[in-house]
């Protein structure tokens, strides 16, 4: 199946082309989605053996994250659709970053930045989702580490600092890679949803916000 995905949640995203493996997959800032995204989606579409027509599937991420970065995945991602008559899913960004530990047996906190000094977090043990999101104020983090647990997520890096110091020996914080949401994984996922629900058409996608907007956000 050949699946675009655009993964536009984070500080970091971009998109992937799949067709039973990656085929592209372009990873950049947050910051340039609105210059590079389409530009670079174009440009490798056009490069590669590929035509819009042949695309069976567009995947998009959900959230939580960017206000600004989910809306101009979900514009684009819902433009292609519509024009070529394909279906549209949106699939929650925590569930793409916890793809990075599939083979990882291990409590994991995932942590997403949200207003000024607050995470939303997000807990996966035994199998399931015993936390998702909870807005918390970063200083309240260690009440939820119980015991030694992995901890991830673009909320990790920006308070990284922090973390180390308050939480030195208690939680494993794991390389840059593991932090942000892959567009390919981001492509798998979109299949897979896409077999449980059955659709042969149609549109599913909406912006997953913990917070609503105010006026004036950036972010």
């Amino acid at each position: 199946m050949k699946v675009l995905s655009l993964e536009t949640s984070g500080r970091w995203g971009g998109f992937c082309l799949w067709d039973d493996g990656i085929v592209v997959e372009a990873i950049f800032e947050g910051r340039e989605y609105s210059t590079l995204l389409a530009s670079s989606l174009k440009e490798a579409v056009e490069n590669s053996s590929w035509r819009w027509s042949g695309i069976e599937l567009v995947v998009v991420s959900q959230g939580p994250g960017s206000f600004t970065g989910l809306r101009i995945g979900m514009s684009l991602g819902k433009g292609i659709s519509l024009v070529q008559k394909i279906p549209l899913i949106s699939i929650p960004t925590y569930e793409v970053i916890k793809r990075n530990f599939d083979l990882v047996e291990f409590p994991l906190l995932l942590l997403f930045p949200s207003r000024k000094g607050e995470v939303i977090l997000f807990e996966w043990e035994r199998d399931k989702w015993v936390k998702e999101g909870e807005i918390v104020k970063i200083e309240k983090i260690p009440q939820f580490i119980e015991k030694e647990k992995i901890i991830a997520g673009e909320g990790v890096l920006l308070y990284r600092d922090w973390i180390e110091k308050k939480l030195k020996g208690k939680v494993l914080i794991p390389p840059f890679s593991y932090h942000i949401a892959r567009p390919s994984h981001l492509a798998v996922l979109g299949i897979e949803r896409k077999k449980e629900a059955g659709w042969e058409k149609g549109i599913s996608a909406s912006p997953l916000y913990f917070r609503e907007p105010r006026i004036g956000d950036k972010n």
